[in-house]
């Protein structure tokens, strides 16, 4: 592949990065950390189902100056078309002095209409591009936080669930609370609140 390739990290590859065209049937997009140092090649194959199943291309540059190019370190145990992934928005570099830690924010599409926003942490880290479970979800740490976007009201006014922003100054992280019985899809809905995590140099906690 092209992207082991020290050269290619610095390289465009701008006919890629544009709208749809014959030379880009796929759309592929690029997007780049606020540090420049990590960047995901996403797209949406043609074929994919209702299950919206974005393929992602890693590719980093550690604290060595070693180029890195992984698949996702979070789909790569997955069959393509098994279930709904990540299209990527925004990357922000957390600000840790041991560690090179990314926070990425995207969106998903679940079976038909179940849409979400996802947010997820990773590491580069020596040779790879690994999952940082440093994100507190259910009483336990993980790598990736599901939002349900399904909730389209508030204090049953129809209206668009806010989506989750990240104050890089502050290291905060600020997520839409959505209540709701998965079930039962027309009680989901956003309460008017937020919950902030932030991080703490190791890990992110959630602000009482």
């Amino acid at each position: 592949m092209i992207l082991k390739s020290p050269k290619s990290f610095k390289y465009k590859f701008s006919k890629l990065a544009g709208q749809y065209s014959d030379y880009n049937p796929w759309s592929i997009s690029i997007i780049y950390s606020d540090d420049s140092l990590l960047r995901i090649f996403n797209w949406l194959p043609p074929a994919t189902g209702t299950w919206h199943y974005y393929p992602a291309v890693f590719q980093a540059k550690n604290k060595n100056n070693k180029i890195i190019c992984d698949e996702s370190p979070i789909e790569t145990s997955y069959a393509e078309g098994d279930h709904p992934s990540t299209d990527y928005d925004n990357i922000y570099k957390i600000k840790s002095k041991l560690k090179q830690l990314y926070l990425c924010i995207g969106r998903g599409q679940g079976s038909y209409a179940l849409p979400f926003e996802v947010i997820e942490t990773y590491e580069v880290i020596g040779d790879s591009i690994k999952v940082s479970n440093i994100l507190p979800d259910s009483g336990k740490m993980t790598s990736t936080i599901y939002i349900d976007r399904r909730a389209i009201s508030y204090k049953n006014k129809s209206q668009d669930v806010p989506s989750s922003k990240y104050d890089k100054k502050n290291q905060v992280l600020k997520i839409p609370e959505i209540i709701g019985n998965d079930d039962l899809p027309e009680t989901i809905e956003w309460n008017g609140k937020f919950v902030r995590y932030k991080f703490n140099a190791q890990k992110f906690e959630i602000q009482k």
